[in-house]
């Protein structure tokens, strides 16, 4: 933006004195002088419309950027989110088969039941808490990723607040497509990209006017 400023601003005027033969009186010669070169062409605008037009683009560039970042936390957010659902089930899976166990083994003491029904649900109980292990470190990794993405590596790993939804809604993605056709960045500094390469040209053709 600064260097913007600059291209449209006029040369600076040159102000000087010369003098000679100041040593032979009568004959010395004194000469003051300003000189100003002056633009012709609209050169100095339209400087400043190809600068104008680069600026767009570069502020548009930032803005995809920004929309990138954004849209990497929500991914790892809902990854994260979704392993602390696994875990919380398995967490509950785990307390009704430590039940199931506890009433296989009641079963056996009033000789209701068989040893090998204890064992089922024993090997039930195992598997499910073999399952909370890696979802816990599946949610371990996810928030690692979440916390790395938005720039807080140094966060222990907590309790996220969101919900999963559960219903596939009907989407209309004409709308969706026209939504983000005229709302992308992308599309935008593309946009601008090609509106300076125009100024430039409009700038170059200027070049062969002579200034004064």
């Amino acid at each position: 933006m600064g260097y913007r400023g600059q291209v449209g601003l006029k040369p600076n005027p040159v102000v000087g004195y010369q003098a000679s033969q100041l040593a032979d009186r009568g004959t010395d010669q004194h000469v003051a002088f300003v000189e100003q070169d002056i633009v012709l062409g609209d050169k100095l605008r339209k400087n400043q419309r190809v600068l104008n037009q680069e600026i767009q683009s570069q502020l548009w560039e930032v803005e995809t950027q920004r929309f990138r970042v954004l849209t990497d936390i929500r991914q790892r957010f809902y990854e994260a989110l979704a392993a602390q659902r696994r875990m919380e089930l398995a967490a509950e899976f785990e307390e009704v088969a430590i039940k199931g166990v506890t009433f296989a083994e009641a079963r056996v003491s009033a000789k209701e039941g068989t040893r090998p029904e204890v064992l089922q649900a024993e090997i039930q109980l195992k598997q499910i808490q073999l399952q909370r292990r890696q979802a816990s470190a599946a949610f371990t990794g996810a928030w690692k990723q979440l916390m790395a993405t938005a720039g807080m590596p140094d966060v222990q790993p907590g309790t996220l607040d969101g919900v999963l939804s559960d219903s596939v809604e009907a989407k209309d993605w004409a709308a969706i497509k026209a939504q983000i056709l005229a709302a992308s960045p992308e599309l935008q500094g593309a946009r601008a990209r090609l509106a300076r390469a125009r100024a430039n040209v409009d700038r170059q053709q200027a070049q062969a006017i002579p200034n004064l």
